[in-house]
């Protein structure tokens, strides 16, 4: 039942930071308000007097380091030279990023395929002038479903090779019908996400692809014709990606911050009442209202529409996150159990259940770290077990 998948389950993602501030001590205020100062494109950030290591892996976790460089501190302080370094190294990866999605454009395009980048792919090429302000692991990006065999083939002749995350067939065919195909990584590239749909376990998603794709905005990159989300939908993908991070208590500032600038600087071009309807229309409402109301009071940005009663985020939880999965691993597994309800017949659901304890052999052996050709059998006897006392350390730190 384990997943491998980018914050498919609590414990991946960035390693929790060592630290436990209430939200009253005069450091974990310092520390929020100079990591929410580095959310905002326009605002000149602040630097604490002290903890500067602190504040470092906090924008590590946040994929907001990029920033750090800006900070005012003596040019003596020892981390002043580490920010610098890390810029130009975000700089170079954003500018490589940059290309291969210009490479990718370039054949989809020539293979009649209409592609669209979604999430940080588009936030680079549209959203940033400075590359190197926003951090980016792999490019997302969005195709229709008909055309997933040919995108795999495609993705093949280019040497991208898929990375197997999932535990069995139909494992993967309920990740792609909710989200995306396993990555797709190439010796000197970034890992490529195929997406078909964008909000993951939530019912609708007929009725948002058909949004995504008939309000998209052409655009060309390189000289290229690619596919953007228009600046509503945008929003409602980034912020509902975010909350999703945020109930695995895994949730990065990053996602805020390109909402910040979008409202900062295409403000007059996004048609607020065609984003609270959409909202609506998706599901996502109540995250929308609460990430909103968020950058309303954090950032004192003006949001049309927004609803009366909505409640913004506490600036500790933000920064430093609850602390405690509210359903934990779980919480997980039951999802994961009741996810078979979706697949068509019980010999496929039933398929599916038994791999969740017996992963096929290539998970396994990932999972274990186990070379080919050793022996899988003792694995294969401890793995139901090994879950069965997650699920169990998970209820307990509940109570």
């Amino acid at each position: 039942m384990d997943s491998d998948e980018k914050r498919g389950e609590p414990g991946a993602g960035p390693p929790a930071l060592a630290l436990h501030l209430s939200p009253d001590d005069p450091r974990a205020v310092t520390l929020a308000r100079a990591i929410l100062a580095l959310c905002d494109p326009d605002a000149p950030p602040s630097a604490p007097d002290h903890d500067l290591d602190v504040l470092t892996r906090l924008a590590v976790r946040h994929g907001l380091q990029g920033r750090l460089a800006g900070l005012e501190v003596e040019p003596s302080c020892p981390v002043s030279a580490v920010w610098r370094r890390r810029r130009l190294v975000q700089a170079a990866r954003a500018e490589l990023m940059l290309q291969q999605l210009q490479e990718l454009a370039e054949a989809f395009h020539a293979a009649g395929i209409r592609v669209m980048a979604l999430k940080g792919a588009a936030a680079l090429a549209w959203l940033y002038s400075e590359p190197a302000d926003r951090e980016t692991e792999d490019l997302d990006l969005l195709v229709e479903a008909e055309v997933v065999p040919a995108v795999r083939a495609l993705l093949e002749r280019l040497g991208y090779t898929a990375q197997a995350v999932h535990t069995s067939a139909e494992d993967a065919q309920l990740a792609l019908d909710q989200g995306h195909l396993p990555p797709y990584a190439r010796s000197g590239r970034f890992p490529v996400e195929i997406h078909v749909n964008i909000l993951k376990q939530r019912a609708g998603q007929a009725p948002v692809r058909g949004a995504l794709w008939g309000e998209a905005v052409p655009e060309t990159f390189g000289g290229v014709p690619l596919l953007r989300p228009c600046w509503e939908h945008f929003m409602l993908h980034t912020l509902a990606h975010y909350m999703d991070d945020r109930a695995w208590d895994l949730p990065s500032l990053k996602s805020c911050a390109d909402l910040i600038r979008l409202v900062r600087h295409h403000g007059a071009a996004i048609d607020w009442s065609r984003f609270w309807a959409a909202a609506g229309e998706w599901g996502v409402h109540d995250e929308a209202a609460t990430v909103m109301a968020t950058l309303a009071h954090r950032w004192e940005l003006s949001i049309p529409g927004l609803p009366r009663g909505a409640v913004p985020l506490g600036a500790h939880e933000l920064v430093f996150g609850r602390g405690e999965h509210p359903s934990g691993y779980a919480g997980f597994c039951l999802r994961r159990i009741a996810a078979a309800r979706a697949l068509p017949g019980w010999g496929a659901r039933c398929r599916y259940l038994f791999h969740l304890l017996f992963p096929a052999p290539s998970t396994l052996r990932r999972r274990y770290r186990v070379p080919e050709g050793a022996p899988l059998l003792p694995y294969y006897a401890r793995h139901p077990f090994r879950l069965g006392r997650r699920v169990l350390r998970s209820l307990r730190a509940r109570r």
